[in-house]
């Protein structure tokens, strides 16, 4: 009887090499996809915040057009009412976490002039939109700025 033995080399798996590359891959493509995420989160709380900069322009516009001049003051979550007109049911608030530059208690900051006849309504963007720049942007009767 014959010994005829054959040695054969199997390989049963991936080796290391080819294991390290598919999770430098699948790292690559996670931090890629969280940007991503991250950026897109960070748009939408900026178009957030322009929308209630709009709303509250709009508001600011109906009382001044009723009342002859511009509030006082402006309350984040309280309404903006004038005896039984309700021109905004609440003032909204800065959208959290702050974006970009802006200062992590970045809020809106309204303010009027001494005789009620103009405001400014102040807010940080994180990124640019449409014409308005990252950073510090002021909404006023005139239309809105970034300074």
């Amino acid at each position: 009887m014959l010994n005829n033995r054959t040695n054969l080399s199997i390989s049963s798996g991936f080796s290391l090499l080819e294991m390290l590359t598919v999770i430098a891959i699948l790292a690559l493509l996670a931090t890629m996809v969280f940007r991503v995420f991250s950026w897109m989160r960070s748009g939408a709380r900026d178009s957030t915040r322009i929308i209630h900069v709009t709303q509250m322009q709009s508001a600011l516009r109906a009382y001044y057009r009723d009342q002859g001049v511009y509030p006082a003051n402006l309350v984040a979550g309280n309404s903006l009412v004038s005896g039984s007109i309700t021109y905004m049911e609440e003032l909204p608030t800065y959208p959290q976490p702050a974006d970009g530059s802006c200062p992590s208690d970045a809020a809106y900051v309204y303010s009027n002039d001494a005789n009620g006849t103009s405001y400014h309504l102040d807010f940080c963007l994180g990124d640019d939109a449409g014409d308005l720049s990252a950073g510090n942007n002021r909404a006023m009767p005139a239309g809105t700025v970034s300074y």
